[in-house]
């Protein structure tokens, strides 16, 4: 009887399935990445990139250094810009399929594993986008995996790789400590409170806390604006979020048909013998829940600490079915999440033409939505951003040329000023100044400020800041979100606010991601007139 060839086995091995399953991942997020355009987070990073430091007001640095380093070495396009995005959705899957293995389960318990994480909206949605979240779950699940080696092997000096990991994540978002919060109370609540022992656990949080100690440092240098945008958005954005919908968010963003999976996963975690030595990653996820469901936070908040329950779920599942001799069940799963999968898909992967979307999504979900942008948002957002700057270069060409030397360009939001900076040079246009996020932190254009063209701002802040204001055309785009819709680009000239002298006072409303509420407009307006001409 003849051996089977190398490429046999190879294509017979446990990883060889789960390979191909984030292969399948990466070629739907790389077939697809260009579909619609660029989103609004998208271009400001683009602009952070640009502008390279070791911290932001609303974001880590490690999105905008990927986001600038693809588009380096693969050219300015949106597959390069949202290449290790989709990198990184594939990697999850893979390690969560591999989590399965490890932790005792077979191939059919790996598979279910990596299929529950391709058809999950959040991770397509953040696969195919660059974004915060885009790269959390594979520094969180390579954290995971490592610890679940040192817990089967004793291979403690693995804290060190933990760290070094967990200090990139700190560099990608702040969140990242909601795992090490989490970390340290499994720890003290099961017997791995021997880890607290080793050295080389502390030595690895010695690391974590290295890797990010520049952008403290860049922190305290800028007087804390991450700090200071994280409390206004509790106190304008999250505080109105009630908690049933943070628990049903839940369900829609991880997919209804994964509910049992993670949950099995949980109960895995608590109950089960063989669970018992990583009973950790269960109390990771219920401090991280607690955590963010008494903060009030965004919903997608909790996503990265998924993937583990889904392998936990996927071999406790197994082992109910080998018991049971539950055979059909081995195909009537699969065989749900993919098609369930399918029916959600367009929630999370621009498959639909934008102007169908809506209605499919009011369709699926029988009419329940009020704000149908809530879902499709995201979409939206890649909508018409080419055709504003457009708009606005019209308005700039049709001013006299010695106008066009000393006119500085004030938009409202990072969305606007980065769709500018990305499209604008294109039309000739200066670079956009605005208040928002970053932008506050760059300051004003070089500019005298005498003459600006405007839009995004209110016509009540237009006529605050200057004598003379007048429409000069207005941008439409049928497919956008609304507010970005039908808004007027004004001509502003004689300018009755000493703008670059007043410029530290809008720290008052730079780092709120809600807009402008009244009470903030009040306090700019009466701290502004001080610095009247």
């Amino acid at each position: 009887m003849t051996q089977p060839s190398r490429v046999r086995r190879m294509l017979a091995h446990d990883l060889a399935l789960l390979a191909g399953l984030a292969l399948f991942k990466l070629l739907l997020h790389f077939c697809l990445n260009g579909r619609y355009g660029y989103m609004r987070d998208e271009l400001y990073f683009i602009d952070c990139g640009m502008h390279l430091d070791w911290g932001y007001v609303d974001i880590g640095p490690l999105t905008p250094w990927l986001g600038r380093l693809m588009r380096w070495a693969m050219g300015d396009t949106l597959f390069a810009l949202r290449f290790t995005a989709a990198l990184a959705g594939a990697a999850t899957v893979f390690l969560t399929g591999w989590l399965t293995r490890y932790l005792g389960g077979g191939r059919w318990a790996q598979a279910l594993a990596a299929l529950s994480v391709i058809i999950a909206p959040v991770w397509l949605q953040t696969g195919n986008i660059l974004s915060l979240p885009s790269h959390e779950p594979v520094l969180w699940m390579s954290c995971i995996c490592l610890m679940a080696v040192i817990f089967k092997t004793g291979r403690t000096r693995l804290w060190l790789a933990v760290g070094v990991v967990a200090g990139i994540g700190l560099l990608n978002k702040p969140s990242m400590a909601f795992f090490g919060f989490g970390l340290l109370l499994g720890l003290m609540l099961t017997p791995q409170r021997k880890q607290l022992r080793e050295n080389w656990l502390w030595l690895g949080g010695l690391l974590a806390l290295l890797v990010a100690m520049p952008n403290l440092i860049w922190q305290a240098q800028n007087d804390w604006p991450t700090w200071e945008f994280v409390h206004g958005l509790n106190r304008d954005l999250m505080a109105r979020i009630p908690r049933w919908l943070f628990l049903l968010g839940q369900v829609v963003y991880q997919h209804p048909l994964n509910v049992p999976i993670w949950l099995a996963g949980l109960a895995w975690l608590f109950f089960a013998g063989n669970g018992k030595p990583y009973r950790t990653f269960g109390f990771v996820f219920l401090a991280v829940f607690l955590l963010l469901f008494t903060a009030k936070s965004k919903i997608y908040y909790l996503a990265p600490a998924f993937p583990v329950l889904l392998a936990a779920g996927a071999l406790a599942i197994e082992d109910r079915i080998r018991r049971r001799n539950g055979r059909w069940a081995k195909t009537a799963i699969p065989a749900a999440l993919i098609l369930g999968g399918a029916v959600t898909a367009p929630i999370g992967l621009p498959v639909l033409p934008i102007e169908q979307l809506d209605r499919y999504v009011r369709t699926i979900t029988f009419g329940a939505l009020g704000q149908v942008y809530e879902v499709t948002g995201t979409w939206h957002d890649q909508f018409g951003w080419e055709n504003q700057v457009e708009t606005v270069a019209r308005v700039f060409r049709n001013l006299p040329p010695e106008d066009r030397q000393d006119c500085m360009i004030l938009v409202s939001n990072f969305g606007e000023a980065g769709a500018i900076g990305l499209f604008g040079k294109a039309y000739g246009l200066p670079g956009a100044t605005s208040t928002h996020q970053n932008y506050f932190l760059w300051g004003p254009a070089p500019v005298s400020g005498n003459l600006a063209i405007a839009y995004g701002l209110s016509r009540e802040m237009a006529d605050f800041l200057f004598a003379d204001v007048a429409v000069a055309d207005t941008i439409h785009c049928a497919e956008c979100m609304p507010f970005e819709n039908n808004r007027p680009v004004y001509v502003c000239r004689k300018p009755k606010i000493a703008l670059k002298k007043a410029w530290p006072e809008f720290r008052i409303i730079a780092f709120s991601n809600v807009g402008v509420t009244r009470k903030m407009g009040a306090r700019l307006t009466q701290k502004l007139e001080k610095y009247r001409i």
